[in-house]
């Protein structure tokens, strides 16, 4: 019977002097998971760039349902406000709420990621990936870079403007200036593009900063079917020429820095982007987007 009262003290006295282990044992896996619920996302699980020299994507400022539009690429989408145009898979890690700062012609905002999703695009409506982004306020039309915070302390963009050729220095375009049907200039900072015609259906495009050549393509207007009635290009009215692409947008990311261009390349069919950035020896150019719009 001693025996007994004294297993039975001993068992109570073992499970007193466990009891504030296994509270506060309990407390702190509880308040680790309330940490971990609190955590925001973070950039860590965002897709690596593997092909372009700077960092951020590039994106689009979508247009509000039945509004005017600029460019006649923009996208419609449900909830963002801006969209990376990428295949669903490539951000399909990134956390719900992960931010990023997007930056546009006067215009740098936090953003964060909403989701990665197939939207209906063009006339046709084909699902077309699209990682979209909600912004306190909708970026003006055109391109729009996304950067982490780390990297977004002094992006700017620079608008382009369209740049009388009188205004565009002797050794870009030397004189007596040519007819405006025959070339065209725009200007965005340092930055200088010249499209001047070769032929009929041909331009060379020059890209000078600070006036000095850092990038030159020849471009070929190209026509859908060989029946096609094929005039000479005019570079005074020229506008969405397939093959023929025009400046959209030019990002600053540092100071100092040769300035990161995106051209748009009409197509038939469809629209495609391509950037011209400096791997830190040489102007290269990069594919930046395609978007399938409509059959032709």
């Amino acid at each position: 019977m001693i025996a007994k009262k004294y297993w039975l003290l001993l068992s109570v006295s073992i499970a007193l002097s466990t009891t504030p282990f296994l509270i506060t044992e309990r407390t702190q896996q509880g308040l680790k998971s309330a940490a971990t619920a609190q955590t925001p996302p973070t950039t860590a699980n965002l897709p690596k760039q593997p092909f372009l020299p700077t960092p951020g994507w590039l994106g689009l400022a979508t247009i509000a349902g039945g509004g005017r539009q600029q460019y006649p690429w923009s996208p419609a989408h449900p909830n963002g406000q801006a969209v990376i145009v990428s295949d669903t898979e490539a951000w399909a890690k990134v956390k719900a709420g992960t931010p990023l700062v997007a930056v546009a012609p006067n215009f740098k905002q936090k953003v964060t990621f909403l989701r990665s999703s197939e939207e209906r695009y063009g006339c046709d409506g084909v699902p077309t990936g699209m990682a979209a982004f909600s912004a306190p306020r909708r970026p003006p039309e055109g391109p729009v870079w996304l950067l982490p915070e780390r990297d977004a302390q002094t992006a700017t963009t620079i608008p382009v403007q369209k740049l009388p050729l009188a205004q565009v220095p002797e050794n870009l375009l030397p004189r007596p200036l040519p007819k405006n049907s025959e070339v065209r200039a725009w200007k965005a900072g340092s930055i200088i593009i010249l499209q001047r015609k070769e032929s009929a259906h041909k331009v060379k495009m020059t890209v000078a900063n600070n006036s000095q050549i850092i990038f030159t393509q020849t471009q070929e207007k190209y026509f859908f079917n060989n029946g096609e009635p094929r005039p000479p290009l005019n570079l005074a009215t020229a506008k969405g020429e397939p093959g023929i692409s025009e400046p959209v947008g030019v990002v600053q990311l540092k100071p100092n820095v040769t300035p990161t261009i995106v051209l748009w390349v009409p197509g038939y069919e469809g629209n495609g982007f391509t950037i011209l950035a400096s791997d830190g020896k040489k102007v290269k150019e990069y594919e930046g987007a395609s978007l399938y719009f409509c059959g032709y």
